[in-house]
């Protein structure tokens, strides 16, 4: 990595000139994220019916996207750290559309399923480790409210790109042709700005990173204000932390957790086949934690600007924990609907809160890409089970109730881990960050 310029030959720019990242994470969120997590499933039925297999053998590939972000996670942290951040993510925005255009031509489902892991390996890489990546370098006021937003976009992605890919279809086009206009999309829209609207530090644009006036009033200067803030720790030190498996450990519980969201349609539409008159329908419960998520990104992201990390996990899991609760022994009021939109505030956990709080223990410095990954890589060794685990246990263990249950135990849990490793947090030893030499005399 080139040596930056000193930071007294630069200076915190105008707002508009770091608005391109701001809107470069949305768009990882909207486009590559949206496609993944909202978009494949809709054509569930129509590539189960072509390759005649079962649905479940078309889902698999999120099993193996799962296998393969345990690999990828710490390898591609240690590219972006080690290399221009902008080239790499235009790699993989590349190669994104290109997997969807081989998806479009999938002939069996065998095709389809590696086709599934790379996209889902490929929107992880930009989204979950390059956004915030980009982001913590380019803020250091105001980057929570950034990741807030830019985490929002993902559930905004799928009610943008479903109507599109539908429209294809209306067209009279076989249901393949979709995967093809999204990988138009992702290549045509994303790679420019990547390319030409961001630089993989601010330093490339002779700009610091963005502090507020509070931050620079309180410190004499920007530059004073970003040395204070722009800290980084040794790796392999920091692995052998308790901070960092708490960390860890919290953040693998949170992504078993939210998986059990993906069975709320499931459990309300159960009752109502056994005739309890649930208060709306399965589908209405999953619209209403989509739209309870997208709230509550920004929220949760804005609080920890404003406050301490520590209430915000707080309220994140006191919210996940009564919102179970409601679901669970309210079905057939208002506060089914409710719970569901309620939930949202524990499901940012781990697109919100996850980098805000690696960022306060680990730094936002150079090896902020190498120590997330690598807690990425632990924690998704958790969801591998969690798919087929929730409603195994349903079906074995009376009903989702269970499942609930289990599910408020594995929150507490989780609490304990996170305000355990934001406790340990000041043992890890902070060091200087070398891809800013601050000189301030």
């Amino acid at each position: 990595m080139e040596d930056l310029k000193k930071t007294d030959e630069l200076k915190v720019g105008k707002p508009y000139q770091y608005v391109w990242i701001a809107i470069c994470g949305a768009l990882f969120g909207l486009i590559p994220m949206g496609i993944q997590g909202s978009c494949l499933g809709v054509y569930y039925t129509a590539l189960s019916e072509t390759f005649s297999v079962p649905v479940s053998s078309i889902s698999l590939y999120i099993t193996f996207g799962g296998i393969g972000l345990i690999i990828c996670y710490p390898l591609v942290g240690k590219l972006y750290a080690r290399y221009d951040l902008r080239k790499c993510l235009a790699v993989f925005v590349v190669l994104y559309s290109v997997v969807l255009f081989v998806a479009s031509q999938a002939a069996n489902q065998p095709t389809f399923v590696a086709c599934g892991a790379l996209l889902v390996i490929g929107s992880c890489m930009i989204f979950n480790l390059g956004m915030p990546t980009l982001i913590n370098r380019w803020f250091k006021d105001y980057s929570g409210t950034i990741i807030g937003i830019c985490a929002a976009m993902t559930g905004f992605g799928g009610l943008v790109l479903i109507p599109v890919g539908q429209a294809v279809m209306q067209s009279g086009v076989d249901f393949q042709t979709p995967f093809i206009v999204y990988g138009i999309i992702n290549l045509v829209i994303l790679l420019p700005i990547v390319l030409f609207g961001i630089r993989s530090f601010p330093a490339d644009r002779g700009l610091l990173p963005y502090v507020s006036k509070k931050s620079t009033s309180a410190t004499g200067s920007a530059a004073e204000a970003v040395k204070e803030k722009n800290w980084t720790v040794d790796v392999s030190q920091t692995m052998r932390s308790s901070a960092f498996w708490t960390f860890v450990i919290g953040l693998g519980l949170a992504n078993f957790v939210v998986l059990v969201t993906r069975f709320f349609a499931t459990s309300v539409n159960d009752l109502a086949a056994a005739g309890v008159a649930v208060f709306v329908s399965g589908a209405i419960i999953a619209t209403c934690l989509s739209a309870g998520q997208g709230v509550a990104k920004l929220v949760m992201g804005f609080f920890t600007d404003v406050i301490k990390v520590t209430p915000v996990v707080l309220i994140a899991s006191i919210s996940g924990i009564v919102c179970l609760l409601l679901i669970w022994f309210f079905p057939t009021t208002f506060l089914l609907p409710l719970g569901g939109f309620g939930f949202g505030f524990y499901y940012c956990s781990v697109s919100v809160l996850g980098p805000i709080i690696a960022g306060k223990l680990f730094g936002t410095g150079e090896n902020y890409s190498i120590i997330f990954s690598r807690a990425n890589s632990v924690a998704s060794i958790f969801v591998l089970p969690a798919g087929f685990m929730w409603p195994w246990i349903a079906e074995n263990f009376g009903g989702y109730g269970t499942a609930f249950a289990i599910a408020i135990a594995m929150i507490v849990l989780f609490a304990i881990a996170w305000l355990a490793a934001l406790r340990l947090g000041h043992k890890v030893t902070h060091i200087e960050d070398t891809t800013t030499v601050v000189d301030t005399k």
